[in-house]
């Protein structure tokens, strides 16, 4: 019965591992200087936001860092959706941006480490 949890609580974790790569993936083709015209791109974005909800549910300790996620992910769309041709509300919309994809990837490390730990190893190995 451990087997089957275990083996459970893997396939999420490879699940979340997976909808996080694709949620990096869309923010890497989110470009700063876009405003309004890149709604499809902002709810596909968003979209993978809640996938990684579901997924984050499985593990209690990644809580914070989706919660931190969350946060970054409502500033950035509020941002990109603004219309903002200075300079200034670029450099606002990259900085939104690479904070964004730190925390992504420490939640993707974070959300690894189930998997890791189900084979038995860890990620200092």
């Amino acid at each position: 019965m451990q087997t089957s949890a275990t083996s459970n609580r893997s396939a999420i974790a490879f699940q979340l591992a997976a909808t996080l790569d694709l949620y990096l993936l869309q923010l890497d083709q989110l470009a700063p200087t876009a405003s309004g015209e890149c709604s499809n791109q902002l709810q596909e974005l968003t979209e993978s936001a809640r996938d990684i909800r579901l997924r984050c549910a499985a593990f209690p300790a990644l809580q914070a860092l989706f919660i931190e996620l969350l946060i970054g992910h409502s500033e950035l769309v509020f941002e990109m959706g603004r219309e903002s041709p200075h300079r200034t509300g670029k450099a606002r919309r990259a900085a939104l941006l690479a904070a964004q994809i730190r925390r992504a990837q420490k939640l993707l490390r974070g959300g690894i480490e189930p998997l890791l730990q189900a084979f038995g190893t860890t990620g200092a190995d």
